[in-house]
């Protein structure tokens, strides 16, 4: 059987189970465990004769599948990697870890998850034991990114129900003040003639109580409920956030500029002690390992920077708050805690629990505070401000969820089969008929193609016949009428323009030169005149 397993053959070990039960005289169950024994056996010498990871993938694979047909338990491809990665280093886990990230859908699957599904979850919580938050930051993530995407959202394991708080990781801070002259004391810079130091904050023994004892409130939100841990709570942060917005960060501070100075320090060195022409060769040397050093700078630079736990000291929170990173960790906080004490958790004591409307002000205020000192702080800090505003606008939809009851979702989905979308019927092309994309220009181009002949057509001649237009201002000149001149058409400025354009286009007494006379400068008169003209020519 072993034989079988190595060579991963799987005729072979179906072989080598009928032969060991004659007559089917042993039971299936005790064939599988032997087989289940053989395989872990075998997994545990390919980590002690250190074979290839390929050959690992492979061997995974076959035990995965011989559990498929059933010739081995469900468990067993979990008790093979448990066993693995139980006498593996730290740094062999990272890369072999991969067998468990390539295989979700398996564990996924309905005929592995419910017997897999507690034996994944001890793997995953086995192998967090071993790592370190602070070293193996980026390893910790992945199997918690595993969990997240292995597990469904209603696991129990992954779930805070009551809403319970951490409240050991505690945070020492140094309770003797040091002295005032180290925590002051800069080194000196050769600085260039006209340049300015560096504002720093003054950071004093207070100062630094006040920014660490936040921590205590930020482990354990509820302490702020207290009269006297709201007061303790509310002049902290006061004085910690006069001081981050009276010394703001400028684009390029921090550690980016103490980078540069490192970076442009060596080179500048150099060029000052080789100058002569002696010492060329030695020159592009150091110019060289300049360049390289540079390179190796910028790379620190660029890479990410993971703390999951600053140092306390007193000498270090002058150079701490002017780092850009750590203003945006410790305001992140201060937001996300700002946002749990405005939001109704179903596990909070309403009497207890409370705040009064002056709390509920100055909260809201101090939220926009550290909204605004995040989109001051640099690199980009306008769009990491935004994706931190998103990040909490979307954590109130999962603390609502929360306070439902963590509803699964799956039973929200229709159970019915969703119908096939009937096919719409050919349109039948009408090559007589255009089709324009809008009705009421299809409209309008069907009525007539031709443009200007649907120009000319009758029902769009809006200019009056000559004849028709002169018939009212002819009689309010007719004395029998009685027309007053004041209420004569003739008068009206609207009239008179209309009659102009008409009478020029139609009349030929438009421009038949007439004796000047005084009166007919007035428009009243010459209008007049020029109708009773033409009038006369009218047959």
């Amino acid at each position: 059987m072993e034989a079988a397993i190595r060579s991963r053959n799987i005729s072979a070990l179906k072989s080598a189970q009928q032969a060991i039960k004659p007559n089917h005289s042993q039971q299936d169950v005790d064939i599988r465990t032997e087989t289940d024994m053989v395989m872990r056996k075998v997994a545990a010498s390919f980590v002690t004769d250190k074979v290839a990871d390929a050959e690992l993938h492979q061997f995974f694979n076959f035990v995965i599948e011989c559990s498929e047909n059933e010739l081995c338990g469900k468990i067993v491809p979990v008790s093979v990697l448990q066993d693995i990665l139980d006498v593996s280093s730290v740094e062999r886990c990272e890369q072999l870890f991969s067998l468990v990230e390539d295989h979700i859908p398996t564990w996924k699957s309905p005929f592995f998850f419910e017997q897999c599904r507690n034996h994944v979850l001890r793997l995953c919580n086995d192998l967090l034991k071993r790592l370190s938050r602070t070293v193996d930051t980026a390893f910790c993530g992945r199997i918690l990114v595993f969990l997240a995407r292995c597990l469904p959202l209603t696991e129990k394991s992954g779930l805070n129900l009551v809403s319970q708080f951490n409240v050991d990781n505690s945070t020492r801070y140094e309770q003797e003040q040091t002295d005032q002259s180290l925590l002051t004391d800069n080194n000196d810079i050769e600085m260039e003639e006209g340049e300015m130091k560096d504002s720093n904050i003054p950071v004093d023994y207070a100062l630094y109580c006040k920014f660490w004892q936040l921590q205590t409130f930020f482990s354990s939100p509820t302490t702020c409920y207290d009269k006297i841990g709201w007061k303790k709570f509310q002049h902290n942060a006061n004085e910690v956030f006069s001081a981050l917005a009276s010394y703001k960060l400028e684009e390029g501070s921090g550690r980016k500029r103490h980078l540069d100075a490192s970076i442009s320090e060596p080179a500048g060195k150099s060029m000052k002690m080789d100058t002569s022409a002696d010492n060329e060769s030695a020159t592009a040397i150091k110019l060289m390992a300049n360049r390289e050093q540079r390179r190796s700078l910028q790379t620190e630079k660029t890479r990410d920077s993971y703390f999951a736990k600053y140092l306390t000291s007193q000498k270090l929170l002058q150079l701490q708050l002017n780092d850009s990173e750590f203003r945006r960790y410790f305001l992140v906080q201060c937001i996300i805690l700002f946002q749990y004490l405005q939001t109704d958790v179903k596990f909070k004591d309403k009497k207890v629990h409370s705040l009064a409307d002056e709390q509920t002000r100055w909260i809201e205020d101090m939220a926009e505070k550290c909204y605004k000192l995040l989109r001051e702080t640099h690199p980009d800090g306008a769009r990491f401000a935004q994706a931190v505003k998103h990040i909490m606008d979307r954590e109130k939809h999962w603390s609502e969820w929360k306070n439902q009851g963590c509803p699964d979702f799956t039973s929200m989905t229709d159970k019915e089969k969703m119908q096939m979308f009937k096919k719409r019927p050919k349109q039948r092309y009408d090559p007589n008929k255009i089709d324009l994309g809008n009705p009421e220009l299809t409209k309008l181009w069907n009525i007539e193609p031709d443009t200007l002949a649907s120009c000319r057509a009758n029902p769009r001649r809006f200019i009056p016949r000559l004849e028709d237009f002169l018939v009212d201002p002819l009689d309010e000149m007719d004395p029998e009428q009685q027309v007053d001149e004041e209420y004569r058409s003739t008068n009206n400025e609207v009239f008179q323009w209309r009659a102009m354009r008409l009478l020029s286009m139609t009349s030929s007494q438009f421009f038949t030169p007439t004796n000047r006379d005084a009166n007919l400068t007035k428009m009243t008169t010459f209008l007049e005149s020029l109708i009773q003209r033409t009038a006369a020519t009218i047959p």
